[in-house]
Parts: C-alpha cells; sequence; structure tokens
C-alpha cells in the first residue's frame, strides 16, 4: 500500500501503528487538536486538523482529494483505512479496509 489512513479520537491508534514502523506515511486525520499535536510527535505520522461529517464516504472522499492536492497521494494509489466508528452512542465499529485512490 501506498500509505495508512487513520482516523484516531484519542491518537491511538495512530500511536499503536507508529510503533510497528510502517514503510508507507500515516495520515492522521483528526478534529482534535490536542490528537493532531500528539500524533506530530509519533514516527512516520503524517496528523491533519479536520472536519467529519457524518459521511463515512464523504470524510473519506474528502481525505483522498485532500492527500492528492498536496501530492502526498495519486491515482491508483492503495491505502488502508483504519477507524473506529461510532454508529449509536455507546456503540463503536473498528474497521480497516483498503480502498484505491481514484
Amino acid at each position: 500500500v501506498s500509505a495508512i489512513c487513520v482516523s484516531p479520537r484519542r491518537g491511538n491508534t495512530a500511536s499503536m501503528l507508529s510503533r510497528a514502523r510502517p514503510d508507507c506515511p500515516i495520515f492522521a486525520f483528526t478534529d482534535d487538536n490536542y490528537v493532531r499535536r500528539k500524533a506530530n510527535m509519533r514516527w512516520g505520522v503524517h496528523p491533519f486538523r479536520f472536519d467529519f461529517t457524518d459521511d463515512v464516504d464523504v470524510n473519506v472522499r474528502v481525505a483522498f482529494t485532500f492527500l492528492k492536492a498536496r501530492g502526498l497521494a495519486s491515482d491508483g494509489d492503495k491505502i488502508v483505512l483504519v477507524s473506529d466508528l461510532k454508529p449509536s452512542p455507546g456503540e463503536i465499529v473498528r474497521s480497516i479496509q483498503v480502498r484505491t485512490i481514484k
């Protein structure tokens, strides 16, 4: 894969992935400045401030567009998405996906 994208709520996912020292960059998208600063101290993590919507697919498209606009990804790149989704209060769905940038 070309990169790993995470959307950390507290920064733990980015930290855990960083410890594995992957040979691709880890892009962390968060809406919390504290989490962004904390992720910035981790090996291989490139954190970005990001305002999320309720639609996960829209968030992914916006994140991919953001990466492409900055030359960090291009069409055809395979990206691993790691996230904790909260469909309802008290419920967490952990998700790992591989997507191709279009």
